[in-house]
């Protein structure tokens, strides 16, 4: 009996030795996998924060093409107005030399009035498309500010 006691601690010996060898091999891997997980989390924080530029950058180029489309559109506006303005101005021109040229030996005030009631009609319409061709020249000015002013965010 005594040699199989013997043989019995000695089994047992090597169990709770190798059970002693198991249990360090996975306090090491424990600590080998925390540590790789500490890793991957600061790359994933790294990540989190390049993707947060990259769409904050997006966001700011996306607002600043906003404001060049709405640039765009008041320049075509203006530049319309600014030639009605042209048209109308050399309609005002002609009107009043017509008016101040042909005028009847014979003076008809009705006549006269009502010819220069169509110029200054017509005057009316320049001062409109002037003081538009100027409201639109300020929005794309400002259009083009607000574009500038966004557009430099992105590289800071």
């Amino acid at each position: 009996m005594t040699q199989l006691q013997q043989s019995a601690e000695e089994t047992t010996a090597k169990m709770l030795a190798n059970d002693e060898e198991k249990i360090l091999l996975i306090e090491k891997l424990q600590l080998a996998l925390v540590s790789k997980g500490d890793d991957i989390i600061k790359k994933l924080a790294e990540y989190q924060e390049n993707a947060k530029s990259i769409l904050g950058n997006m966001s700011i180029n996306s607002h600043a093409a906003g404001y060049k489309i709405e640039a765009d559109k008041a320049r075509r506006t203006k530049n319309l107005f600014y030639w009605l303005t042209g048209i109308s101005f050399v309609g005002l021109i002609s009107s009043a030399l017509w008016n101040s040229l042909h005028v009847p030996a014979e003076v008809n005030w009705t006549a006269v009035a009502s010819k220069w009631v169509a110029t200054f009609a017509i005057s009316a319409a320049v001062t409109y498309f002037a003081r538009q061709a100027a409201k639109h020249d300020i929005n794309e000015r400002d259009n083009r500010y607000m574009q500038l002013q966004l557009a430099t965010m992105i590289h800071i």
